[in-house]
């Protein structure tokens, strides 16, 4: 299971447990599942996509920010975040 906070610069959007996160990085979509690799990484405009802890999707519009992962924490900081209410894609298999 993953810890994923989602913050912007006035608040923590998002806290919860995960089972799985699909982000917009900066070279291509990534996917962080439960014990991912450390990693730090920009990303860019584009659909955040987290799995809650019954699969459910929920996706998200987001500008550019960063993307921390280690050990099982997800933090992803960015400048603006809203709900889609129809996803645009789903990339995982989790789903």
């Amino acid at each position: 299971m993953l810890n994923v906070h989602i913050l912007t610069s006035e608040e923590v959007y998002y806290k919860a447990e995960a089972v799985g996160v699909v982000a917009p990085g900066s070279d291509g979509y990534l996917e962080i599942l439960t014990n991912h690799a450390s990693l730090i990484t920009v990303l860019k405009e584009g659909e955040l996509v987290v799995f809650n802890s019954k699969k459910e999707e929920h996706s998200y519009k987001i500008t550019a920010g960063f993307l921390e992962v280690h050990q099982n924490n997800v933090s992803v900081l960015v400048d603006e975040i809203e709900v889609l209410k129809t996803p645009h894609m789903v990339l995982s298999g989790l789903t």
